[in-house]
């Protein structure tokens, strides 16, 4: 089994009341929108699946210009640019990786089929996580020259991948090390 069944002690964030101006509201407003404590939608995770449907699905591929305003435009959203990186970022982005991890391990519904009739293995959902985290942090970036302003982000996905996913370092190396014999 590649998914850990144990359960891992999720790491527990002390909640602070943050006051607008400062940079951590700044940042959870970022993240959650005007009213951060409320917390009802993770504009960073709809950002990261933007990037993702549209760069897989080429929807960009008659308008190029449209194509990098659109990752641009997600990617600020992300704090990803256009935006001081500093230890609070870092800490929602690592929240981030974690959030989207567990939602792709945990569901059933990732990656199914037939309305959840048919689930891949684990190895197969594996291997399809690796490859949305690529896709949103490398692949669409590479395409407008973003690479170097997504290696952050795409590092802290990919360390979280690595201590959620049993072997992940090993599955994470050998689908990359595939998938750029084929680029």
């Amino acid at each position: 089994m590649l998914f850990r069944k144990k359960k891992e002690k999720e790491e527990i964030r002390e909640e602070t009341v943050c006051s607008p101006g400062t940079q951590e509201y700044e940042i959870k407003c970022l993240r959650y929108g005007r009213h951060p404590e409320k917390k009802k939608a993770d504009l960073f995770i709809r950002a990261f699946m933007m990037i993702n449907v549209a760069f897989k699905h080429d929807l960009h591929s008659f308008s190029p210009d449209a194509g990098k305003k659109d990752l641009e435009k997600n990617l600020k959203q992300l704090g990803v640019i256009g935006f001081e990186r500093n230890d609070l970022l870092r800490a929602e982005w690592k929240d981030m990786a974690t959030t989207y991890l567990n939602s792709c391990l945990k569901s059933r519904q990732y990656g199914s089929a037939f309305s959840g009739l048919i689930h891949p293995g684990d190895e197969k959902v594996a291997h399809m996580i690796i490859d949305d985290i690529d896709t949103v942090f490398r692949k669409a970036p590479a395409r407008f020259k973003y690479e170097e302003e997504c290696s952050e982000l795409l590092g802290i996905f990919r360390e979280r991948y690595f201590e959620m996913v049993d072997d992940g370092q090993a599955i994470w190396d050998a689908y990359m090390e595939k998938i750029t014999k084929n680029e």
